[in-house]
């Protein structure tokens, strides 16, 4: 159960938590740390009839300066942490998510640009997104078009770190279109390093 009273930790800027979903969600909601820039959940699990009640939109005031999010798990559907953090500007999958989903989503306005799906009006200052689970190189294909088309609706999506092995097996055509919209680099899970500059 969580606290009534929240931890207030002002100075810490990057958190990695690992347990079950209901664990990490007492302790998030037992945590204030406005400093916090980076979350790593590991071991979570969201459950369609669990949702409503595993995340909530008081997130964001405990984290109002939160830009990475890090997920380590399968994520069947990446709403539920939309709503937590809408405002994150880095989101890193390690495994599986529905990025193809949220991809082909995006529909054309009618005025030969593209409104955006829910899913990316979600993450409206999402700039990277970094996802390791593709099955193969066909999950790339179109790719390019729905981020040409998402950028047009006006989102600030500028880089995709995927998979090596998926961007050497992708046609090369589709490859080169996709760095004409967006940095492309190898997926890494992209942790901080704080400590990089001692």
């Amino acid at each position: 159960m969580a606290s009534r009273f929240p931890m207030v930790l002002p100075t810490l800027h990057f958190l990695r938590l690992d347990a079950d979903g209901a664990a990490i969600s007492d302790i998030m909601h037992s945590v204030q740390a406005d400093s916090l820039i980076a979350l790593s959940l590991g071991g979570w699990e969201v459950k369609a009839e669990a949702e409503e009640s595993t995340v909530d939109d008081q997130r964001i005031s405990q984290f109002p300066s939160l830009e990475h999010l890090i997920l380590d798990k399968d994520m069947p559907g990446l709403d539920v942490f939309a709503r937590s953090f809408p405002q994150i500007k880095r989101l890193t999958v390690g495994a599986r998510c529905d990025l193809i989903h949220m991809c082909t989503d995006t529909q054309e306005d009618g005025r030969g640009g593209a409104s955006c799906s829910d899913d990316w009006e979600q993450w409206p200052s999402l700039q990277v997104f970094a996802v390791a689970g593709f099955e193969s190189a066909s999950d790339l294909m179109g790719l390019p078009n729905i981020i040409s088309k998402v950028k047009r609706g006006g989102h600030p999506i500028r880089k995709l770190m995927l998979p090596k092995k998926i961007l050497d097996q992708a046609g090369v055509d589709d490859v080169v279109e996709l760095r004409k919209l967006v940095e492309v680099e190898d997926f890494s899970i992209d942790w901080p390093n704080p400590f990089d500059q001692y």
